[in-house]
């Protein structure tokens, strides 16, 4: 009878061929159930995710499972849980944003800058004021009037105290869908975050609506929006 060979071999072989596993033995078969991960996480209940955790700590210990298969298991435990975490972050969003409205960035220079993005990146240069502001747009057209497209807003601010303007970004600005100036505002505040109303200014896409607030590092946020019938300030054309 021929004898086993207790160590790993490797072979070249030409064309098909077949692999029997011999004296194989599958206690249970391997399951995750990722819907069940995810539901713990999204909820909180981090107990449930310990009970099963100590259950697969229990098949480890009993010689049920291999300290390979815990963790993959594990792993793919806490994979589960994570995307359940965001999707319930995705469906408790209090907006929808659809795009970028544009970017106000403060330079030393605005030509200088200007220059450099309308010929490096292709941005169209709109409502250069030929002293100290102009837009670069980019973008298809979404909108009539000067929300047409996204943009980049460059700015000089007057220097104080004789020193030169550091760039910074001063705020940044998106478009939510279904604009509803009432709620909107009651979202806001109920966040507490102390909304500030910016009316559109001369020249501006017609009933653009938004809302100024801090984000958690200072930065401005601008919630914007266009006012359709029947919303609190909506004016007709």
């Amino acid at each position: 009878m021929p004898r086993p060979i207790p160590h790993r071999m490797t072979a070249e072989i030409d064309g098909d061929f077949v692999v029997f596993l011999i004296g194989m033995r599958i206690n249970k078969p391997w399951k995750i159930h990722l819907e069940a991960a995810a539901r713990v996480n999204a909820h909180g209940q981090e107990g449930a995710m310990e009970a099963f955790v100590s259950r697969l700590l229990k098949e480890y210990d009993d010689g049920r499972m291999s300290r390979r298969q815990l963790i993959q298991r594990v792993a793919l435990a806490a994979a589960a849980a994570g995307a359940g975490t965001s999707a319930a972050a995705q469906t408790t969003s209090a907006f929808r944003t659809v795009r970028l409205d544009h970017i106000s960035y403060q330079v030393p220079d605005y030509r200088r800058t200007r220059d450099f993005y309308a010929g490096l990146i292709g941005l169209s240069v709109e409502a250069d004021n030929g002293k100290d502001y102009c837009q670069l747009q980019f973008g298809d057209a979404h909108n009539g009037g000067a929300r047409a497209r996204s943009f980049l807003s460059l700015r000089t601010p007057a220097a104080q105290g004789g020193q030169s303007v550091n760039p910074r970004i001063d705020h940044l600005a998106f478009t939510i869908e279904n604009w509803d100036t009432n709620r909107v505002r009651a979202e806001l505040e109920r966040r507490g975050l102390q909304p500030r109303l910016a009316p559109a200014g001369d020249g501006d896409t017609p009933n653009y609506v938004s809302f100024y607030v801090p984000d958690p590092n200072g930065l401005e946020l601008q919630i914007s929006g266009i006012a359709r019938p029947g919303d609190a300030l909506y004016k007709r054309p």
